[in-house]
């Protein structure tokens, strides 16, 4: 019978086991679970903090020998449509469910995403933990858990998993700057600040990390601490152009003066310094000292040296 023919029924048969099909693969196919992008993935990542390195791929020996049999596909399909529908809590209960059922990392991961959707913290949290048990290698599992504990208020549990991430970073300084930024969307920000204390002990003698606390401090409206922080860098590293800028802005609602001899300090050790220079010069014409601002933003010539502008007189004929 030709295609064109084909009966109603018939086609409505073909297209479910096409998305069922279809469905499979995407989540427990051979495809690789990293090439698969989903609609929480976007969530997903504003909760967690970046990673250093791309999201790696489930392991192989985390992910079980699921049996695709006809119920589990048709769970997975009725899931999706749900999830498509916008009825989240169905299609979290049913991956939930499954992930439990078969061990399989993925779908404990999808029901992270859908709840996160959902902005169910609780059945994040939940889903989460499930995930992180059946892939306790994968990074992005133990930074998803962290953050919803940490968002959860449940910061002793974060410590725990924070710091296994920052022994095994290859820069912790950066880690621990992710870590801050993520914390900064916490709703108890002087907890947040403190498990950032915490997690910085152990390396806290280095300039990107009083950096780092710094920030932190002043997220959690400790202006004082932050300026305390930035200055402790500066002097860590006194040629940092970084830590300088950032001193001399916490400093200039406060103490301007304070700001701008943090600057002319390190523009003594680095004149050549462009940003810090236009920062100097701001803070100086904020602070009415017209010219000496002019200076810095057009040095002038040595006394010996013909003026920069001079007069021309028109001759004429040429």
């Amino acid at each position: 019978m030709p295609e064109s023919q084909l009966h109603p029924a018939s086609f409505v048969v073909r297209s479910a086991r096409f998305l069922a099909g279809a469905v499979s693969l995407a989540i427990l196919g051979c495809a690789s679970p990293g090439s698969r992008a989903s609609d929480g993935s976007a969530v997903l990542a504003q909760t967690a903090p970046a990673p250093a390195t791309p999201v790696e791929p489930a392991r192989a020996d985390d992910v079980p020998d699921v049996d695709l049999s006809g119920a589990l596909l048709y769970q997975l399909m009725a899931a999706e449509v749900a999830a498509q529908r916008g009825e989240l809590g169905t299609a979290y209960a049913v991956y939930l469910k499954l992930a439990r059922d078969t061990r399989d990392p993925r779908l404990a991961r999808r029901a992270t995403e859908l709840a996160l959707r959902g902005r169910a913290l609780g059945e994040a949290l939940e889903a989460a933990k499930l995930w992180h048990q059946l892939a306790p290698r994968s990074s992005e599992a133990g930074q998803t858990v962290a953050m919803l504990y940490a968002a959860s208020g449940k910061f002793d549990e974060a410590h725990a998993l924070f710091s296994e991430q920052l022994k095994v970073a290859a820069q912790p300084a950066e880690e621990l700057g992710r870590i801050q930024r993520a914390l900064t969307r916490s709703q108890d920000r002087a907890g947040a600040f403190a498990l950032l204390e915490r997690l910085a002990q152990p390396y806290g003698k280095t300039a990107e990390v009083r950096l780092v606390l710094a920030s932190g401090a002043q997220a959690a409206g400790l202006n004082s601490r932050a300026i305390e922080e930035a200055k402790a860098a500066v002097e860590l590293a006194p040629d940092s152009e970084r830590a300088a800028m950032t001193a001399a802005q916490l400093m200039q609602g406060s103490d301007r003066r304070g700001a701008i001899d943090t600057l002319a300090r390190h523009l003594e050790r680095n004149p050549k310094a462009t940003d810090p220079r236009l920062a100097y010069a701001r803070l100086l014409i904020a602070d009415k000292q017209y010219t000496a601002a002019r200076r810095m933003v057009t040095p002038l010539p040595p006394p010996c040296s013909p003026p920069i502008f001079s007069e021309r007189r028109v001759v004429p004929g040429m």
